[in-house]
């Protein structure tokens, strides 16, 4: 969960699940599996405030079995202390970067400088954390080095073994975000990552405590992704075993809690301009984000419960919402919806791409500001009889009619410009563009869809 507020400037709290789907893969490292060590230099320039970080080179790394990955990298974090107490002190991310990757040996040489500016009343809360992963993001080993009491006033090379990580989040979490309602914080960007099924952790209710009690009226960027869980997909059919059914109900607990904190963003957040989440395309959930009226980016992603979305959901989401800008929609039709289409409306679209979606056909696009579209057929793997599919695809106009007719400023189509008269005639550019985006009969005849 990251969290931007203006008490303590623009620090970085990382926690929550989003450090939880790395830290829980940890328990299953044996310790024999951490082994090396990394050399680095340390340096603070007191005149002008400014930490380099520069890492050199690891050693004696153990190798990875099951990892197909044949590159290493530093991940690098400046951590401040942000509060503590008699058992345990909890820290702020000031700075993070990661070196570029290096091809595996058991001894990969980095040479990558960081900087950054760090005032001298933090310098004796700052500790520097250095966490060695291979490109599958496998877990090889950790530093950290507390600056309290080391004189980097000229670059000093450090040479330490790799550590098991040390593993508090949770309680991390919970202080941090008392800790930002004790100081009135004021939060500008929220990002997290969660299971809103979680019943034993609650953090749907955390967060929601978290908004009632800190100034998050001026928020603008949300990315929320609340459908984090180790559990597989499954469809929403009860079947006969209880685990499933149990899972069925983790599910439905999700989208209501979803709900419910949506309702609290609506309420206590309505000036969010940049928006970014998993969507059930439920009608509460459509009435709901309908409220954010300063939206100018949005990107709705699938959750992983498909279920279909009606053309008239579609449709008022769009027109409901005057200030967008942007619009990324990753939807999947389900195969018994096949054969439906879509009708897309605003006045002030102007980027909008489904190339990520399944089976979404436009029927008509009235979107008078659209300069950019992004759309794309993906093979589904459906086997259709000629008579079958010329019936489905009749219903369906041509793209490049939809266009012509619904988007008078459209300048660039998948990623490649159109030339001026593109709306009087077609050309061998345009046509091979129709041909990967176009489900109609004259861009799409194959019996495998």
């Amino acid at each position: 969960m990251y969290l931007f507020h203006d008490e303590i400037g623009p620090h970085c709290l990382s926690s929550s699940t989003e450090l939880a789907s790395s830290t829980d893969s940890l328990e299953d490292v044996d310790k024999k599996h951490i082994q090396g060590m990394i050399r680095f230099t340390l340096f603070y320039d007191q005149l002008h405030s400014w930490l380099e970080v520069t890492v050199l080179e690891t050693k004696g790394l153990a190798a990875q079995v099951s990892s197909q990955c044949v590159q290493n990298y530093v991940h690098v974090r400046v951590l401040c202390v942000a509060m503590e107490d008699e058992e345990q002190q909890f820290n702020c991310v000031l700075k993070e970067w990661k070196t570029g990757p290096v091809n595996t040996s058991c001894s990969p040489t980095f040479g990558e400088k960081f900087s950054c500016t760090v005032t001298k009343e933090e310098m004796p809360k700052v500790t520097v954390r250095l966490e060695v992963k291979d490109c599958d993001k496998h877990f090889l080993g950790e530093v950290r080095a507390s600056l309290k009491d080391l004189n980097i006033s000229c670059p000093m090379e450090m040479l330490a073994e790799l550590q098991q990580p040390k593993k508090r989040w949770k309680a991390w979490v919970h202080h941090y975000t008392h800790h930002l309602i004790s100081r009135g914080a004021s939060l500008l960007t929220l990002k997290a990552s969660f299971d809103l099924g979680d019943q034993c952790n609650k953090w749907g209710e955390l967060l929601s405590h978290l908004l009632e009690n800190v100034h998050c009226r001026d928020l603008s960027h949300l990315d929320l992704n609340w459908t984090f869980t180790l559990l597989e997909p499954l469809d929403l059919r009860v079947h006969s075993g209880s685990s499933s059914h149990q899972d069925v109900i983790t599910k439905m607990d999700q989208v209501n809690n979803f709900h419910i904190l949506l309702a609290k963003l609506a309420q206590n957040c309505p000036r969010i301009t940049k928006m970014r989440l998993h969507f059930d395309w439920s009608d509460k959930s459509v009435a709901l984000i309908t409220h954010f009226q300063h939206l100018r980016i949005l990107e709705l992603k699938y959750f992983w419960v498909f279920k279909g979305v009606s053309p008239s959901t579609l449709q008022t989401l769009t027109k409901s919402l005057p200030n967008l800008k942007s619009l990324i929609l990753n939807v999947l039709v389900p195969l018994r919806n096949l054969g439906i289409s879509y009708t897309l409306e605003s006045l002030s679209l102007e980027f909008l791409d489904v190339s990520l979606s399944r089976g979404l056909v436009f029927s008509c696009l009235r979107l008078p500001a659209l300069r950019e579209l992004r759309a794309k057929k993906i093979v589904r793997g459906i086997t259709l009889d000629r008579r079958t599919r010329l019936q489905i695809q009749s219903r369906w106009p041509c793209l490049y009619q939809v266009l012509r007719e619904g988007t008078p400023k459209l300048q660039v189509l998948n990623n490649e410009r159109l030339l001026p008269n593109w709306k009087e005639q077609t050309y061998d550019e345009l046509t091979s563009i129709l041909q990967q985006s176009c489900y109609c009969l004259q861009h799409l005849d194959n019996w495998i869809w």
